[in-house]
């Protein structure tokens, strides 16, 4: 009847919600990858430091680079409330 439409309602009213912050979250975390990527080809371009080869340096990179894109996702989720519908 009426109450399981409206039940219905709101379940697919939390899901675009989530859905769309999840996107948000999804968003960032591409944003703060391309900047990294970005800033990643300029350093590269300059030597590598004294004792360490170019293949060390990319793999501290890389590293950083993770933590900062979990670090921005998390940010984000924890803005847009992911996985705490309104309702």
């Amino acid at each position: 009847g009426k109450a399981r439409d409206d039940l219905f309602d709101e379940a697919e009213r939390i899901l675009r919600e989530e859905r769309r912050k999840a996107g948000q979250v999804a968003q960032a975390a591409v944003n703060e990858a391309r900047e990294i990527a970005s800033e990643t080809r300029d350093a590269v371009d300059d030597a590598a430091p004294g004792n360490k080869s170019a293949t060390e340096v990319a793999a501290d990179e890389a590293e950083k680079a993770g933590e900062r894109v979990a670090g921005a996702a998390q940010r984000k989720a924890e803005e847009v409330d992911l996985g705490k519908p309104k309702g």
